[in-house]
């Protein structure tokens, strides 16, 4: 009896040891992500993107209309932070796609005039 107590203890003692090693010693798993926001510019007439990395890498935007025809694709610096003004002079629903270290946003945005005088007079504010 005192054996099977002892061996039993043995066993218990090495599955313990067993569950806690790390498979992966050296590969660390990161839970953050990066920050991507969208805004409408003030007078409507295109889209402010940010994007805040934890990490520098690789980021892209890419425009779509709603055909989904691809309208623009804009490769980014690796910086940790990015940010891009887009005027866009027709209106209309715009697909942005926005791609960060293995993360991707889908942002359907309605672009438009405000004013009508910009309209009627075919003024953009943005050259």
């Amino acid at each position: 009896m005192k054996h099977t107590i002892q061996l039993f203890a043995l066993l218990l003692s090495m599955s313990l040891g067993v569950f806690a090693a790390d498979t992966h010693p050296g590969k660390e798993k990161s839970d953050k992500k990066d920050l991507i926001l969208l805004n409408t510019l003030e007078n409507r007439n295109g889209v402010k993107v940010c994007i805040k990395k934890q990490d520098k890498g690789p980021a892209s935007v890419t425009i779509f209309d709603i055909y989904g025809n691809v309208i623009l694709n804009d490769h980014l610096p690796e910086d940790l932070v990015n940010e891009r003004n887009y005027i866009l002079e027709e209106e209309g629903t715009y697909i942005f796609v926005i791609s960060s270290h293995h993360q991707k946003v889908r942002k359907s945005i309605e672009v438009g005039h405000i004013s009508l005088e910009t309209k009627r007079l075919n003024v953009h504010p943005y050259p």
